[in-house]
């Protein structure tokens, strides 16, 4: 009995030494705000602009959690989004429906929440950006019409910018077969356009028109997100014939002819000649890219077509004047004076 008493005093002893389990760590964090940051462009006539604010949350613990997910900007709750089951030191991106702010600086903060958090510290990060209206337009000169089995093509774009500040312009031109959607070419380019500037865009790589058909030419400007800037798209025939070296060239069948002086102080005369029947727009923008008056819209037959414009009616400033069609655009710059 004596021994029997001996070896459980020395059992518990040992068990009374052993160390105690380790509790599970819990710690997660905001690490990221993916968007909105920096500089965020948009037009005026996007307004409201509806995005996915994004954000990057990690799982600094040892243990899989799941917890709450808190975005503000400035001093409005945007929303919150829960985060499941998320492993030992993974990283999760989380994202909220937005309307980005009018135009100036703001804040933005993300938070996480979860009960029994050990480093409060990690929970929370900020950063700011910058809502601003952009001016960047973009004009197609080439391809253009009809070319031939064979023809070498460098594509040319033109870019206005129509704002106040240097913008980056990403040019993308995609060129796909119209029967199946198969893409042909893409090429890219980038530059800083200067305000009130019109910058040339000539594609490095060329486009070899190899096979008959008809294929569609998609010409977008800026970056995701927020949504693209602008858009033209147009189509282009390959026919048959032998092989040559297309120069490019901007197409001399639209023309755009401002009837006034420049700088003017009187109402203006808008000449618009159209080789065919087509869809037109023109308008007229102001120096921040604003739409201040739509001269046409809609299909116009083939000739000289007149418009005037009331520009007495319209303070001292830079203007511009922009036709555009399905397979051209031009832009004329006009100067109101006092």
């Amino acid at each position: 009995m004596r021994r029997l008493l001996k070896i459980t005093s020395c059992s518990f002893l040992m068990l009374c030494l052993l160390p105690a389990p380790l509790s599970a760590m819990r710690d997660v964090g905001a690490t990221e705000i993916v968007f909105p940051n920096g500089e965020v462009r948009y037009r005026d006539w996007m307004l409201p602009l509806n995005v996915q604010a994004q954000a990057v949350v990690k799982n600094f613990g040892d243990s899989t959690v799941s917890f709450t997910v808190h975005l503000r900007i400035d001093t409005a709750s945007v929303g919150t989004s829960e985060v499941t089951d998320l492993p030992p030191q993974e990283s999760a991106l989380v994202q909220f429906p937005v309307t980005l702010p009018e135009t100036g600086a703001h804040s933005i903060s993300c938070s996480t929440a979860l009960a029994g958090d050990v480093q409060p510290a990690n929970d929370r990060i900020v950063d700011s950006f910058e809502t601003f209206w952009s001016g960047l337009y973009v004009t197609f000169f080439t391809p253009h019409g009809t070319v031939r089995v064979g023809d070498t093509i460098r594509a040319l774009a033109m870019v206005t910018n129509l704002g106040f500040r240097s913008e980056e312009a990403v040019i993308l031109l995609t060129i796909s077969r119209l029967t199946d959607s198969m893409v042909v070419y893409q090429g890219v380019e980038s530059a800083y356009v200067a305000p009130l500037e019109m910058l040339d865009f000539a594609f490095s790589s060329r486009w070899v028109a190899d096979s008959v058909g008809v294929y569609e030419c998609l010409q977008t400007i800026g970056r995701m997100p927020p949504p693209l800037l602008d858009t033209l798209s147009w189509l282009i025939t390959v026919a048959l014939s032998g092989v040559s070296e297309r120069a490019a060239t901007a197409p001399e069948r639209e023309r755009l002819t401002l009837v006034a002086a420049n700088p003017t102080t009187d109402d203006v005369r808008v000449s618009l000649c159209l080789p065919e029947d087509q869809a037109v727009r023109l308008l007229v923008c102001d120096a921040s890219g604003r739409c201040v008056a739509d001269l046409a819209r809609g299909s116009l037959p083939h000739g000289v077509h007149l418009y005037s414009w009331s520009a007495t009616r319209f303070p001292p400033g830079v203007y511009f004047v922009r036709l555009e069609t399905p397979n051209y655009a031009e832009v004329r710059k006009l100067i109101l004076s006092e």
